[in-house]
C-alpha cells in the first residue's frame, strides 16, 4: 500500500461509541449513467439496528430529483479502501 495515500480514522456513527465499524447503512443511489450507494452511516455490531432504523426514517424523508433514483436502505459489510460497489451485502441486511 502506497504510504502517502490519506487515509482517516473511522467509527461507529453512534454519539460516543469508539467502536471500529463493521457495517455501512446504505442505500444504492444513481442519476442518469452514475451509480453508487448513498451512505447513511457506519455501525458497530452493537448499533447496527439503531444506524439502521434512523438511516431508514432519513430515507423516507429524502425528496428525489427527476432523474435520481434511490432503493432500499440496506446494511453492508463495511471494507476500508474498497469501493462501495464492492461491498457485499451483510446477512440478514434487513430485506
Amino acid at each position: 500500500m502506497d504510504e502517502s495515500t490519506f487515509r482517516y480514522a473511522t467509527a461507529c456513527h453512534c454519539a460516543g461509541c469508539p467502536d471500529p465499524p463493521r457495517f455501512q447503512v446504505a442505500a444504492p443511489w444513481s442519476y442518469g449513467p452514475l451509480r453508487e450507494l448513498k451512505n447513511y452511516g457506519l455501525a458497530c455490531e452493537r448499533h447496527r439496528e439503531a444506524v439502521l432504523d434512523r438511516a431508514r426514517q432519513h430515507r423516507e424523508a429524502l425528496k428525489v430529483g427527476d432523474d435520481e433514483t434511490v432503493g432500499p436502505v440496506e446494511v453492508y459489510e463495511f471494507a476500508p479502501g474498497h469501493r462501495d460497489s464492492a461491498l457485499p451485502l451483510s446477512p440478514g441486511s434487513g430485506r
